[in-house]
């Protein structure tokens, strides 16, 4: 995290007890507002969500198909706020074998989301720094004191990298139709819709961000 100055971990590995020097190096950089996601679990109703997903902290990342359908290994899902996103049936490339040739495999699971999940985090990020000063010169037309505007799309930000704040915005992906066996399908098309403009878009966001 100090080498390449990251906003976004994700973490596909998942304990039943935090092991110190991890919880150490998560607990820094939360300290430094890095966003944390972490896959749930591929033990069903065997074993509970494991840390860090079941950290206060992290978001926990639970895996379906491509149709939004739960992915059968998901642990039983708790109280609140449950997301999940494809994690089944992925093509990646893997990592080279005996004869140094990497391979294309499916892979499934919660470690699979996970990274998606983080992908999706990542792209809201990129588009809220990206639009930032278009989105304020085109509110220098409607207000007075920019000041306070730009403090407060600032301070969101800020909060963008946490569990609390992405997670409002992740929940703007889910909707009505994304709640299926109380797990919350984030589908990213849900909030980048090509018909709405991207001053619409940001605007939902902002919204949607608790300071």
């Amino acid at each position: 995290m100090k080498e390449w100055g990251v906003d976004i971990i994700s973490m596909s590995f998942g304990f039943p007890e935090a092991p110190p020097e991890i919880e150490k190096a998560i607990m820094y950089a939360r300290s430094h507002n890095v966003l944390l996601l972490a896959a749930a679990s591929n033990c069903g109703a065997n074993k509970a969500v494991t840390w860090p997903a079941n950290d206060e902290s992290v978001i926990s990342i639970y895996a379906t198909s491509g149709d939004g359908n739960r992915y059968l290994r998901n642990p039983t899902p708790g109280p609140g706020r449950n997301f999940a996103t494809l994690g089944s049936s992925v093509l990646a490339l893997w990592p080279p074998d005996e004869e140094d040739v990497p391979k294309w495999v499916h892979k499934s699971g919660t470690s699979t989301a996970t990274p998606m999940a983080a992908g999706i985090a990542g792209l809201v990020l990129q588009v809220m720094e990206s639009r930032k000063e278009a989105y304020l010169a085109s509110q220098k037309l409607r207000h007075r004191n920019m000041t306070k505007i730009t403090e407060t799309y600032r301070r969101k930000l800020t909060k963008l990298r946490t569990r609390r704040g992405m997670s409002a915005v992740f929940q703007l992906m889910v909707g009505d139709e994304g709640k299926r066996d109380n797990y919350d399908y984030v589908a990213p098309w849900r909030l980048f819709k090509k018909e709405e403009t991207d001053h619409y878009m940001i605007q939902q966001i902002l919204n949607a961000i608790p300071l």
